[in-house]
């Protein structure tokens, strides 16, 4: 037999639990980070698409000092 004496539980819940709700907060931050992303990509999209198809001497038009892409 070994002399070693068992960990209580609570000794070897709290370590477990620790690792999982540190788990479940970085896949939080994932998903948000990606959501903002995503939204983030959408908005410029749309200010794109907004941006070809203004007509000419709209307030979103390309100034005559920068070059148009």
């Amino acid at each position: 037999m070994s002399d070693s004496t068992p960990l209580p539980p609570a000794q070897t819940i709290v370590p477990r639990l620790t690792k999982a709700v540190g788990c479940l907060l970085f896949a939080g931050a994932v998903i948000l980070g990606v959501w903002q992303g995503v939204r983030y990509t959408r908005l410029h999209l749309a200010l794109r698409h907004a941006h070809e198809d203004s007509p000419p001497g709209d307030i979103c038009a390309p100034s005559s000092g920068r070059a148009a892409r």
